[in-house]
């Protein structure tokens, strides 16, 4: 799924910071936008919270977490 390709490349990501002193935070740009893991350097914990993240009905809210990621 469209998701499931998104959750690889942003664990992907997440794990090309481990180590390079880089923090990195995880948020859902569902209806309400929300942060699920706030900056942290720990990019175990990053990846863990992508996979944990799960298709749902609502809205999106991409105003809303390009607001929070500033």
């Amino acid at each position: 799924t469209h998701l499931d390709r998104a959750k690889t490349i942003a664990r992907d990501l997440v794990r090309s910071l481990d180590g390079a002193g880089q923090r990195v935070a995880v948020l859902s740009a569902a209806m309400p936008a929300r942060v699920i893991v706030q900056p942290t350097y720990d990019t175990d914990a990053a990846a863990v919270a992508i996979e944990r993240l799960t298709p749902s009905a609502r809205a999106t809210d991409l105003a809303g977490a390009m607001s929070l990621a500033r």
